[in-house]
């Protein structure tokens, strides 16, 4: 007779490897930054970036204020795509509410380099290299890994 497998999503998966590493927020942030250009399309993804979640509220940098405007205009309905790309209801909740920001619009997520501005101490290194270990996904595990060191960086 035929087995009965049981299987998982692919953001559930992932979910329960980092759950105990990383912060959901921060996990949430790499997810939205590699799907980005599929939820909003190419157009408006070649002129925006999402920058994080604070206090519930997710922050996307946009290259021009013309631009803003358009995106205000789709405010409800981009909210609405990433809440239906996230469905696992522990990522779909992180936040309410978007912000966009005129700031200047990253190229992609490129390779880590630390102490560009500033030095990661080896300690903390290793701790995000230990996070991102278990992703297979090479071009998530670069994007979390850029993000958690910029993250790094940026408090320092």
């Amino acid at each position: 007779m035929f087995k009965k497998y049981k299987f998982t999503w692919l953001n559930s998966g992932l979910n329960s490897i980092l759950s105990g590493s990383l912060h959901t927020t921060n996990y949430f942030t790499a997810l939205l930054r590699k799907s980005w250009h599929i939820i909003v399309g190419e157009a408006m993804a070649a002129h925006s970036s999402p920058s994080g979640v604070y206090n519930k509220v997710l922050n996307v940098y946009v290259d021009d204020p013309s631009w803003i405007q358009e995106f205000t205009l789709y405010r409800d309905e981009i909210r609405d795509k990433v809440k239906l790309f996230f469905s696992d209801k522990e990522l779909a909740g992180a936040f309410n509410s978007i912000r966009f920001l005129n700031g200047e619009v990253p190229k992609g997520p490129g390779p880590v380099k630390p102490g560009g501005r500033g030095k990661i101490d080896p300690e903390t290194m290793a701790q995000i290299e230990k996070s991102v270990s278990k992703i297979d996904d090479k071009e998530l595990k670069d994007a979390l890994k850029h993000y958690l060191v910029q993250s790094q960086l940026k408090f320092r």
